[in-house]
């Protein structure tokens, strides 16, 4: 007799509880262990699969492999790795200095970066102003049908002083 537990496990579900947990049944989930291995008993293709990963896990728990390095290629690889700084050693006083043009020329192009951050802000709202004077200065223009105002005036502020 199975029980709701055991119906909802899919053969599927087993096939990933094989690929993700190994064979070692203990560490598959306790809610759905008896009823995958229930299904595992009666289906012969995750028979296969669970005994497939039985001889995985048994290499794996071995830890051996079944070729050894061999010794010229690893030391092909060493010689080949870029230089290693050692722990604890000083750097020389001349390599420290061959780095502040470096620095300078960072230092500067924040202070840049930060300048253009602040005057942005104020640079829009001029341009705000300039866009909304002009709108003002076209609005009288098709309102009235004259030229804006004499350039010998003083401008207006805005469209509803102009009237």
């Amino acid at each position: 007799m199975t029980t709701s537990t055991q119906q909802s496990v899919s053969i599927e579900r087993v096939e990933t509880l094989i690929e993700a947990y190994g064979s070692n049944t203990r560490c598959w989930p306790e809610e759905e262990r008896d009823a995958a291995m229930t299904l595992l008993a009666e289906t012969p293709a995750l028979q296969q699969r669970y005994k497939e990963a039985q001889q995985l896990d048994t290499v794996l728990l071995a830890g051996q492999l079944e070729e050894q390095p061999d010794d010229a290629l690893l030391a092909r690889i060493v010689d080949k790795l870029p230089p290693q700084q050692v722990a604890g050693v000083t750097v020389k006083q001349q390599e420290r200095w061959q780095w502040w043009p470096t620095s300078i020329a960072a230092g500067f192009a924040v202070m840049a970066i930060v300048f253009m951050v602040m005057n942005a802000p104020q640079q829009g709202i001029e341009n705000e102003q300039l866009a909304l004077q002009e709108m003002d200065y076209w609005l009288w223009e098709e309102v009235t049908d004259q030229a804006s105002v004499d350039s010998s005036e003083e401008l207006p502020a805005d469209f509803m002083s102009m009237l």
